[in-house]
């Protein structure tokens, strides 16, 4: 399978976060997915846009706007297929926050790889190039954003992720966040796939499938209990770090990702 143009927005799976560079926000050195995926697809052009921890929300933001881009400089989308890595229904966006200079900084949260009942963030300037359509990730120190609006943040955080939603409270929130998206792309004709790194275990996969099931049915979201991220580093790597495949985890998911895209004809319309 050769490939038009390729965009590509992603989490930490697409920017190869690994031993190493647990560090590391935007993408890093190692190989990843995306490496493997376009190696063999050789697309014209690859547009890359990954950054760790991103939520649905900005995913889904983030895409619209770089297709809106897309077609003020070549019309339509035609000749752009697009993949996009879910995190999990969890991960949402957040509005940028002020810095202490007057910028805007958007909050990066997940959860703590060494805690369930912690949260890591960070903050991000984003900055888009209309020429050559990529984005440019700043990461901004935590001590520069607005220590009111910061404080403010913190609280609404801890009560995202700790303020006793129940599980389909997040199902709801994703299912907002992906199917207005998936009318855009469907709307503009694109051709495209979602996937969820999200799936870990068998019970998990089922739990999220149950919910977004009336997701599946165009097969443009591929359901996690038929390819998961983080099921795809549980069983495919040699050495599976925090939840993230190693080299041939990559490889097994790119190669895994192609096969679905071939036999659903996925990029055709």
């Amino acid at each position: 399978m050769t490939v038009d143009n390729l965009y590509i927005n992603g989490t930490s799976f697409a920017t190869g976060w690994g031993k190493g560079y647990e560090d590391q926000k935007t993408v890093t050195p190692l190989n990843s997915w995306v490496t493997y995926f376009s190696q063999s697809t050789k697309p014209n052009k690859l547009y890359l846009d990954a950054i760790v921890g991103k939520g649905i929300g900005r995913t889904c933001r983030d895409t619209i706007a770089f297709c809106e881009k897309y077609k003020e400089k070549f019309g339509s989308l035609d000749n752009l297929n697009i993949i996009l890595e879910f995190t999990t229904p969890r991960y949402r966006h957040w509005d940028p926050l002020k810095t202490i200079n007057g910028d805007e900084a958007y909050p990066m949260a997940f959860i703590s790889h060494d805690s369930l009942w912690e949260t890591d963030h960070y903050f991000v300037k984003r900055d888009f190039n209309d020429n050559t359509l990529e984005f440019t990730d700043t990461i901004i120190p935590n001590d520069a954003i607005d220590p009111v609006q910061y404080d403010a943040w913190k609280k609404e955080l801890h009560e995202w992720y700790f303020g006793g939603q129940g599980i389909p409270f997040y199902m709801v929130y994703a299912s907002n966040e992906i199917n207005p998206l998936k009318t855009y792309l469907s709307n503009n004709n694109a051709k495209y796939i979602m996937f969820w790194c999200v799936g870990a275990t068998n019970v998990g996969r089922k739990l999220v499938d149950r919910y977004m099931r009336p997701l599946y049915s165009d097969g443009r979201l591929i359901a996690t209990q038929q390819l998961s991220g983080h099921r795809i580093a549980k069983e495919e790597s040699d050495e599976c770090h925090r939840g993230h495949p190693d080299d041939k985890g990559h490889k097994f998911l790119a190669d895994a990702l192609e096969n679905y895209i071939n036999e659903n004809r996925s990029f055709e319309i």
